[in-house]
């Protein structure tokens, strides 16, 4: 009987380092639009992520990553993915950035409960030529005037007939 007893404790003692493993990734995704500061809080916020799942258990095998595709000249952010992901292989190797002729890709990965919370909007420089300081978060004005002008224009039309 105590045989049994000690091979049930060995493989309980697997199941529950296995189970322990697992670290909490935060998850979301951003891809720039017509509406950029949709989901930007990917970008630069994930404790503020209310999209899908803001975080997901990741096993041992897997890594928590942060993917961003920049620009070439690093002044936008192209894309975001965060989540539990086998990392992809660099040329430049592990937590870096690989610059090609037409954007630079950039990958972080790290292995703790939401360690890929990386503020990607730190590496993002001035637009050049733009004489005044840019932000490097999308603007909202644009999109408040789009509204407002939509909303005056569809008032001027409601009264006529």
């Amino acid at each position: 009987m105590s045989q049994y007893f000690g091979l049930l404790l060995v493989v309980f003692a697997g199941v529950m380092t296995s189970v322990t493993a697992n670290v909490n990734c935060y998850s979301c995704s951003y891809t720039i639009t017509a509406a950029p500061w949709l989901h930007y809080e990917c970008a630069n916020d994930t404790d503020h992520v209310k999209t899908g799942s803001p975080t997901v258990p990741c096993p041992e095998t897997f890594q928590c990553v942060t993917k961003v595709v920049y620009n070439q000249d690093l002044t936008e952010i192209r894309s975001i993915s965060r989540g539990c992901f086998l990392p992809d292989s660099f040329k430049c190797g592990e937590n870096c950035c690989d610059q090609s002729l037409y954007d630079v890709s950039c990958q972080y990965q790290c292995r703790s409960d939401n360690c890929n919370n990386r503020d990607v909007t730190a590496i993002l420089k001035q637009p050049s030529g733009t004489g005044t300081a840019a932000s490097t978060t999308p603007s909202v004005s644009t999109p408040c005037i789009l509204m407002l002008c939509y909303f005056v224009v569809m008032r001027m039309f409601a009264g006529v007939k």
